[in-house]
């Protein structure tokens, strides 16, 4: 069916991008546009978006990205985080999908985000600066992932939910990867419940597979095809942690506040 189609809509229980983006990848004129877990109620929210103002908004978003070298993030718990956007391209979802479009003809409905993979550390001698502490709120439950070399290397916190991820990420090391920092910017998005409506209301990042957003980390990277993981966790409003301040560093080191007690300052 995919050799007989230019476009594909995928409206699927289990997510269909990374391998759709695989097909993309060895097929010219084709794209796709994939939405897991699709649900009605999102025709009054972020898919009833005006597009043109989600692609000017992720063009504003992607530039910033593009001149920073690295983000430096303080959650609303006093939690401070770094991450080094060395070496990376940024990228945007703005929800447009002519047929020839250039770049990667593959995106995510609901649309609307700006992202770009942390340097991995995968070049001889240079070793990722990405490092911190992430709060995380799992229902009743709030943990704190210790990152180092843009890798989860602990997780502390409340019990018995600190030991249930210490135990997910001890099964394979590439699920500690800091894979994504992502900046959503629809503004008709809400958070439910949804993952890929939720990232598109705020600041998101995620970790575990990296190579369909730009990184390097692999599906043949994981030790078995059951461990692979890209789990995004969101800080958008209504989330129960947001982000305090959202500051990009350029090259020359002059900073750009993107975010400030939620809210985008540009």
């Amino acid at each position: 069916a995919l050799k007989q189609s230019t476009l594909a809509l995928a409206l699927t229980q289990y997510s269909a991008t990374a391998p759709l983006s695989s097909w993309a990848s060895a097929h010219t004129d084709f794209r796709a546009a994939s939405l897991p877990q699709v649900a009605r109620r999102m025709e009054a929210t972020a898919l009833s978006a005006d597009y043109a103002e989600v692609a000017r908004r992720c063009q504003i978003l992607k530039d910033a990205l593009a001149e920073a070298e690295l983000a430096r993030v303080i959650f609303s718990t006093g939690h401070e985080w770094q991450v080094d956007l060395r070496f990376r391209e940024a990228k945007m979802d703005d929800g447009q999908l002519p047929r020839g479009k250039g770049g990667f003809p593959i995106i995510n409905l609901p649309s609307g985000e700006s992202f770009q993979v942390p340097y991995e550390g995968e070049r001889a001698g240079e070793v990722s600066r990405t490092e911190g502490e992430i709060p995380v709120a799992y229902e009743n439950a709030q943990v704190i992932f210790h990152v180092e070399k843009n890798r989860i290397v602990a997780v502390s916190g409340d019990e018995p939910k600190a030991g249930e991820l210490r135990a997910f990420f001890d099964v394979d090391p590439m699920r500690r990867n800091i894979a994504e920092l992502a900046l959503g910017c629809n503004a008709n998005a809400v958070v439910w419940g949804n993952v890929l409506e939720d990232e598109k209301a705020g600041f998101h990042w995620a970790y575990g597979r990296s190579e369909h957003l730009g990184g390097v980390v692999a599906p043949e990277d994981f030790t078995s095809p059951d461990h692979i993981e890209h789990q995004d966790i969101v800080y958008a409003k209504d989330s129960p942690i947001q982000v305090a301040s959202l500051v990009l560093v350029g090259a020359d080191g002059t900073n750009c506040e993107v975010i400030k007690d939620g809210d985008y300052l540009i």
